[in-house]
This record gives C-alpha cells, sequence and structure tokens, in this order.
C-alpha cells in the first residue's frame, strides 16, 4: 500500500503553490511529453511538457507551444540545439518525439496577468483574467565541457596559531 501523507492548505496556500511562478532567469528542464496538435489558427505545433525546479528543488511544470510557422522556426532550431539535435534539425531528419526524455535549457519570463478575450470566455464572466505565469523565452545551448582543466585541491595548511 502506498503511504498516502500530505500537509494540508488552505485555499489560499493552495492557489499561490499552483500559480507560484519562478524567478525571470535561466533553467535546466527535461523535456517530459511532446505533442503536435493544430494551432489556434490550424498551423501544426508542437506542445512541449517541460519539468524544472525552483531555486528551493520544487518542481515546476512549464509548458511550451512552438507553431510550426516561419517566424517561429528559430524557437524551434534553439530547442533542438539545447537538446543536442541540431545535427538532426539542419538535416530534416528531426521528428518531435526525439526530444522525450532529453534536458534542454531554458531562459524563462514571468507573464503578467492578462484579461481572457470575449472570445475565450468559455462560460466566465467577463472581466475574467488568466493568472499571470511563466513561459519560455528562448533555449539555450547546455555548455559543453570547455576543455578548461579543473583547479588544482587546495590543501588546508591554515594554521591560525600565531608564536609570540
Amino acid at each position: 500500500m502506498i503511504d498516502f501523507n500530505y500537509d494540508p492548505m488552505s485555499e489560499e496556500e493552495a492557489q499561490k503553490a499552483r500559480y507560484q511562478l519562478l524567478e525571470e532567469g535561466t533553467y535546466k528542464g527535461a523535456i517530459e511529453v511532446v505533442e503536435t496538435k493544430p494551432s489556434s489558427s490550424g498551423n501544426p505545433m508542437l506542445v512541449i511538457h517541460l519539468r524544472t525546479w525552483n531555486r528551493e528543488g520544487a518542481p515546476k511544470e512549464i509548458t511550451d507551444w512552438i507553431p510550426l510557422i516561419p517566424s517561429m522556426i528559430w524557437k524551434l532550431r534553439h530547442l533542438c540545439e539545447s537538446a543536442g539535435l541540431l545535427k538532426e534539425f539542419e538535416d530534416k531528419s528531426f521528428k518531435p518525439d526525439m526530444l522525450l526524455n532529453r534536458d534542454a535549457m531554458m531562459k524563462i519570463k514571468c507573464k503578467a496577468a492578462s484579461p481572457i478575450p470575449d472570445n475565450k470566455l468559455n462560460g466566465k464572466p467577463p472581466g475574467s483574467m488568466y493568472p499571470a505565469n511563466n513561459a519560455v523565452e528562448d533555449y539555450l545551448p547546455i555548455a559543453k565541457n570547455s576543455g578548461m582543466k579543473p583547479l588544482p585541491e587546495v590543501k588546508d595548511d591554515f594554521n591560525d596559531e600565531l608564536p609570540f
């Protein structure tokens, strides 16, 4: 039997945990799910589900949408480069499922809460807001070994006893 142990939260605490944002910055993430589906405009699109961790080590799910249109191919290229698939991208052998279980370096930004357009309210009252959230601004290459030698091991010869 699974030990089902948890700490109860108030509604306010639960919503704060639900919408807790990452600080803007660079994060390494694991690509857990890759979907292909049409965008709202009918263009092919990749939906990338990544797991990263905040500064305290708590997991955070991030979703990124990359429509496969000429003005967004740069982001697909950067994602492939970050995930170690640049060669496959360049020779057109890339397939979305190649991204599964790979790591990628992300530049995360914070997006402020914004009004939900009237045509997307889906029963919510006018004036409803999308919550503030995190978004992947770009993908960055994961640094490879720079060839630098590690620093020499420091010997602890320090002695604070002064002879007087």
